[in-house]
């Protein structure tokens, strides 16, 4: 009889999520503005991409006809992310969010600001085993 009560709690903790020893849990660590030099996410943390701050050189001149765009791009493992576009001319102008933030990031990931980008707002989390 113990046995079974014995399988049967540990089948439920397995149905619950429940693992003893691979619980984990994150502690604020810091604010980072990431810039143009490419920056790394350091072992046993994580980072949380929260925003990135568009130029000044961002902006759409809407005195003429002809059709303009221009986008945020955030560089991450040396791939574009798209985070923010502008688009306009004389009949109007906008903005479009390309790609949700925030977006996470696991140790050893590469950042940096590229196209279009002043710096990327981001906080850090360290891993509490």
């Amino acid at each position: 009889m113990r046995n079974i009560l014995i399988v049967t709690v540990a089948s439920i903790a397995f149905i619950l999520g429940y693992h003893p020893g691979k619980t984990q849990s994150l502690a604020f660590s810091r604010v980072i503005n990431v810039g143009a030099a490419e920056d790394t996410v350091p072992a046993g943390k994580v980072w949380k991409v929260e925003s990135a701050m568009a130029s000044n050189d961002l902006q759409i001149q809407t005195n003429t006809t002809s059709h303009q765009s221009k986008s945020v791009v955030i560089s991450v493992n040396g791939a574009s992310v798209y985070v923010k576009s502008t688009w306009g001319s004389s009949y109007g102008n906008g903005m479009l969010e390309t790609t949700s933030l925030p977006i996470w990031l696991p140790a050893g990931q590469r950042l940096r600001a590229s196209t279009y980008c002043a710096g990327i707002s981001v906080i850090e989390f360290t891993i509490v085993p």
